[in-house]
């Protein structure tokens, strides 16, 4: 009899195993199903985020492009602002995607080239507090904001003459 009621038991905590594997299972395939939609949605939102920063990345280069060629910027401040906003795009990608810092993007930028960061600090330095302080964020935003002021102040004209790009 001892030996029944010990095999009984036994069974109702197998039925009990059985039924607690099964809804976990039903969890784990729900969980699957949403990581699946998850991994779709960051995906259109990486290909739109790449979209839309080659959009900016073409306006800029326009906007500088444009000024260089009604002599309005010329130079190393030229260099400096075709290398920024040519790399824009994979700057904001970089940061958005890997984690970079603006400073680690520029830095990667800045590679195959003559200019240094102590060139970009020093153009930095002489633009607007307003460029300043939305490159100095060193986030995406920030640095959109800072290159959509720096390429459109360029055709813009600025109160004071020592604020000019």
């Amino acid at each position: 009899m001892l030996a029944f009621s010990i095999i009984a038991v036994l069974v109702l905590i197998l039925i009990f195993f059985v039924l607690k594997v099964q809804s976990l299972q039903k969890l784990v395939n729900s969980n699957k199903h949403l990581a699946k939609q998850n991994a779709s949605k960051a995906n259109s939102a990486f290909v739109n985020l790449s979209t839309t920063a080659k959009s900016l990345q073409q306006i800029f280069i326009e906007r500088v492009e444009s000024a260089s060629s009604k002599g309005l910027i010329s130079g190393k401040k030229y260099d400096v602002l075709i290398l920024i906003v040519s790399s824009s795009a994979k700057i904001i990608f970089d940061n958005c995607e890997k984690g970079h810092s603006i400073e680690e993007g520029l830095n990667i930028a800045l590679r195959d080239t003559e200019l240094s960061m102590e060139d970009i600090k020093s153009f930095m330095q002489e633009q607007p507090n307003d460029v300043r302080i939305s490159w100095v964020k060193n986030t995406a935003d920030g640095f959109i904001k800072a290159c959509d002021l720096m390429t459109s102040g360029l055709l813009a004209p600025r109160a004071s003459s020592s604020a000019s790009v």
